[in-house]
């Protein structure tokens, strides 16, 4: 599981990821025919080195020898590459094969939100949260979709939520204050980013989480600073996200914006 718990905010994201890639390789040495060491060594690629191209890879390897936990995981670099109708199309043929994946399910809402068809999104999300009310990985981008509907007191609610899951806090603070300054409550969302800020002060991963917190506040300067060390630090999660993620839209033509795109491995 090391490496997934970079990307969340529990352990430094280049230490697990280095160590879940050095396992990954160690495994394939015994057996190329490994799926799951493909796809934890595609996820390093994308999340740790930058190396979409090299992720995707691994990732087709990984999804031809019958991975599907690689599914959602292939749909979201897909999405975040800018290339959605792949990603959409293939979250839905996994769907085909099965109706029940989870992560296959938030994944296509997700892909929904970042590529501008937030309604789409919410309307997966809905459906399948009338079947598992308690995946909280699907009511959290619920609740940032419905903050792109600007359904904003719902999305606040579903947040609050999200946010009383200790392992999952961080993350959903900064989510969490995107969405209380957009409803203008910025009173509110000061609060949230202290507390955030305390969080992300030590070396985890949680600075490009205050960098959305202070966009929903309007603060683009703050945004980007702390987007600069989310870069530098090699958060794992929002640089590579950045470039899609509705959140960062005021950004687009900013200078500062456009040279940590480039720095992250995107084009600008």
């Amino acid at each position: 599981m090391g490496h997934r718990l970079g990307g969340y905010g529990f352990r430094k994201p280049r230490e697990a990821f280095a160590q879940a890639k050095v396992a990954a390789t160690r495994a394939l040495e015994l057996d190329d025919a490994l799926p799951g060491a493909h796809a934890a060594i595609a996820f390093s690629r994308w999340l740790n080195d930058w190396d979409y191209a090299g992720a995707e890879q691994g990732f087709l390897r990984a999804v031809a020898l019958g991975c599907h936990e690689a599914i959602h995981q292939y749909a979201s670099l897909l999405s975040l590459m800018g290339r959605h109708r792949e990603a959409i199309e293939l979250c839905r043929q996994a769907l085909t094969v099965n109706p029940f994946s989870s992560n296959v399910r938030w994944g296509l809402g997700m892909v929904y939100r970042m590529s501008g068809m937030p309604a789409l999104g919410a309307e997966v999300l809905r459906s399948w949260l009338l079947i598992e009310p308690n995946d909280v990985q699907a009511r959290f981008q619920l609740g940032l979709t419905l903050v792109e509907l600007a359904e904003y007191p719902e999305a606040i609610e579903i947040l609050e939520g999200v946010a009383a899951v200790r392992a999952l806090r961080g993350v959903a603070l900064g989510a969490l204050a995107y969405a209380r300054g957009r409803y203008g409550r910025r009173e509110d969302g000061h609060h949230l980013l202290e507390e955030l800020q305390g969080l992300a002060s030590g070396d985890y991963p949680l600075h490009g989480w205050l960098a959305m917190g202070h966009m929903g506040l309007g603060e683009y300067e703050e945004a980007l600073d702390a987007l600069t060390v989310a870069v530098d630090m090699h958060d794992s999660w929002m640089p590579t996200y950045m470039s899609v993620e509705p959140a960062f839209v005021p950004l687009h033509t900013n200078p500062r914006f456009r040279r940590l795109l480039r720095l992250a491995g995107h084009a600008a």
